[in-house]
């Protein structure tokens, strides 16, 4: 089942970003400088981080040290376990969310050196943390881009792989009862927030499946227990350029509905590929 998503980006915790920034490298993503994000947290150390930027969205690679607020999250050495939600308003954001009932902090604002682009600069966020989340070991929160001329820029670093789009996040609840679930209180978060999201920078879709669903379309088994975000599938622009990557990165390959990457036992998640 899936639904449009209001997801503004996604990220991978992990104990150690270089075996994630490798993975990457070897299918022809390109990054940004390492760096820090201030999260307006007090007391809080600043955790490192990477990012690759799309059209739509980006992924943000996150390092967990020992005892920091985000090992909480993270049962392996590296898994999908952040999901930030969209606002073009985040003010208006935590007043709908208020309004619904639900346990929201207060807004807070964050910021992190951008250099992805032509424009250089110190990106700034306004953003709020979700107390509970319908999908279990989800870091959840809502941010609006304060300096979106930062962030979504014309002339970023470009893919030698040609993947332009983050397409969709694929989460697997393992059994029917937890899909059914997943998809209730995930569908209601969205539809609460939809009217203060920024339609233009959304990732395509959320797709929910059992376990047995994960394994007939795309052809990989993976642990839920590890993170219930199971995949997530990237629309490229030049399949040779892909092709080239993919064909010797020496990684498990499918093609099922999709090209599909098999990394879940180093990030507990697959990479899919879609020509768009």
């Amino acid at each position: 089942m899936r639904q449009a998503s209001v997801i503004d980006h996604v990220g991978i915790m992990s104990k150690d970003l270089t075996p994630v920034e490798e993975i990457f490298r070897r299918l022809g993503f390109r990054h940004g400088q390492v760096s820090s994000m201030e999260t307006g947290l007090e007391g809080e150390a600043a955790a490192t981080n990477l990012h690759f930027m799309f059209d739509n969205s980006y992924l943000e690679c996150i390092c967990s040290k020992p005892g920091d607020y985000l090992s909480v999250y993270l049962h392996s050495p590296s898994a999908l376990h952040t999901v930030v939600l969209s606002s073009s308003n985040i003010q208006k954001s935590h007043q709908l969310l208020q309004e619904a009932g639900k346990e929201v902090s207060q807004v807070m604002e964050a910021s992190r050196p951008a250099d992805h682009g032509e424009n250089k600069g110190m990106a700034r966020f306004g953003w709020l943390n979700l107390g509970q989340s319908p999908i279990p070991s989800t870091l959840l929160g809502v941010a609006e881009h304060l300096t979106p001329n930062l962030i979504y820029q014309p002339h970023r670093y470009q893919h030698e792989n040609s993947a332009f789009r983050i397409a969709r996040l694929v989460v697997n609840s393992g059994d029917e009862q937890r899909k059914g679930d997943f998809i209730k209180g995930f569908g209601e978060l969205q539809e609460i927030l939809r009217p203060a999201a920024d339609s233009g920078h959304l990732i395509d879709e959320i797709e929910f499946c059992t376990d047995d669903e994960l394994s007939s379309r795309y052809g990989v088994t993976q642990d839920w227990r590890r993170s219930h975000y199971a995949g997530l599938v990237f629309a490229v622009s030049d399949w040779e350029a892909l092709k080239k990557f993919t064909d010797h990165c020496g990684y498990a390959i499918k093609e099922k509905e999709i090209l599909v990457v098999d990394v879940c036992e180093q990030l507990g998640l697959f990479l899919g590929f879609q020509a768009k």
